[in-house]
């Protein structure tokens, strides 16, 4: 079998098996989730590119994934390729099935890093489905670029020296005032102590969290651990948080330079960095997402960091790097649903392969219960593959066109199948329920 071929067999069996099981993954997600996480990253699909290359556009394309929370009992990551990074991507992945049947929502918070896609989405959703997200931000976002710059100015070794090995982590502020008092402490500036203790106040809100989770044995799903996280945050997390931005407003009141004012269309103030000064970036967006930031407080379901969605796709951009492109759109698709359940699988500790066994054995079973039915026919003999599809147009004319396989006109048998109850964490509680050692 030719290398063409073999990219075909597998893209197909992604359309055939995998694409209607993670489109439920996708609605147990959004049903089931009281706060999402979602992130993006690039992704080269040649067809795309040269499309897009062909309208004068940027070349590449982009890949999603949303997750459920840390305290969700349904861990699930979902996947999808896109040709552009925008809010009506957003509205795209969100819009159809935050609603349940009943109309409820059971989904409130939204949580991401800085793209402003991810509220414009919410803005739309909320008029045009009328669906009301609470954004909130990652906290690692601004303490990464707080590293950076501490790292880039030799910093890091002096806040090492505040909590050397075996101190509290409630020493920081003895040990500064002592060090202050040493040869080299007394070089330090004023400027340069203030962001240590902004990157303090940050790294404190995680660590008041950690000790949650230790206290628990890291099992974050119970409501035990929600009530007790939430009473921590409340206790520790909100004094400090608050502190944290009176701490920023006051380096920046010291240091007006470092950002830039800007009004925007909906007339609020934003601030934006000035780029001459390093530290800028990382205090901008601490200070514009103040609110969103803070948000965490509301809810033991939000996590202060979107790292759990980072790390979803690691092993995407690991794959992307080993092969650079894909070749087609409907490679692109296949790839999310492959990501879709290799992910789901390690969230739920199940083997991959052995998975997809118990997959295609009950869809090939549920195919033979809709054929004596008669509800379908001969399916599982024909995988899916391009097809012609004749298109009508205004003045009468009919033309043919060949569409992909993951083109919503082309419809096939293993889209009559329900999947419901076929998921990756619906195999986790069948080991469970027969061998519960697996």
């Amino acid at each position: 079998m030719g290398r063409e071929h073999l990219t075909g067999a597998i893209n197909a069996f992604a359309r055939a098996y995998l694409h209607s099981v993670t489109k439920q993954i996708k609605k147990d997600i959004l049903s089931k989730c009281p706060v999402i996480i979602m992130d993006e990253s690039t992704l080269r699909v040649n067809e795309t590119a040269r499309i897009k290359q062909a309208e004068g556009k940027g070349i590449k394309s982009q890949i999603w994934t949303l997750n459920s929370s840390w305290t969700s009992a349904l861990q699930a990551s979902w996947y999808c390729v896109s040709p552009s990074r925008s809010a009506d991507v957003v509205i795209d992945i969100l819009k159809n099935d935050l609603k349940n049947q009943d109309g409820s929502v059971v989904t409130k918070y939204l949580l991401t890093d800085g793209f402003a896609g991810y509220d414009a989405g919410i803005k739309e959703l909320n008029e045009i489905e009328g669906v009301f997200l609470k954004s909130c931000r990652c906290m690692t976002h601004g303490r990464r670029g707080l590293w950076k710059y501490l790292r880039n100015n030799r910093m890091l070794d002096i806040y090492s020296q505040l909590l050397p090995e075996g101190s509290s982590f409630f020493d920081f502020k003895d040990n500064l005032e002592k060090y202050r008092q040493t040869k080299k402490g007394k070089k330090l500036t004023d400027n340069s102590v203030a962001l240590l203790i902004i990157f303090y106040l940050i790294n404190a809100l995680f660590v008041i969290d950690s000790c949650v989770v230790r206290k628990h044995d890291y099992i974050c799903t119970t409501e035990e651990f929600k009530q007790d996280l939430l009473q921590a945050r409340n206790k520790y997390s909100r004094p400090i948080v608050d502190t944290l931005f009176d701490t920023i407003r006051l380096y920046i009141a010291n240091n007006p330079k470092i950002i830039v004012p800007r009004v925007s269309k909906e007339g609020v103030i934003r601030f934006t960095q000035n780029k001459r000064y390093p530290e800028s970036a990382a205090l901008i967006y601490l200070l514009n997402y103040e609110t969103e930031l803070k948000r965490f407080t509301e809810s033991a379901d939000i996590e202060l960091s979107t790292s759990k969605a980072e790390r979803s796709l690691k092993l995407g951009i690991c794959s992307r790097k080993a092969f650079m492109t894909i070749a087609s759109e409907d490679g692109g698709h296949a790839f999310a649903d492959y990501q879709t359940i290799v992910n789901t699988c390690i969230l739920n500790r199940v083997p991959v392969l052995s998975y997809i066994i118990w997959l295609v054995a009950n869809i090939k079973y549920r195919m033979q219960l809709l054929e004596r039915e008669g509800r379908g026919c001969a399916m599982g003999l024909t995988m899916p593959k391009k097809e012609k599809y004749v298109v009508t147009h205004a003045d009468g004319s009919v033309t043919k066109e060949l569409i992909a396989m993951y083109d919503k006109r082309n419809v096939i048998d293993f889209d009559k199948i329900d999947v419901k109850g076929l998921a990756p964490y619906d195999y986790r509680r069948y080991l469970d329920e027969h061998n519960p050692r697996v």
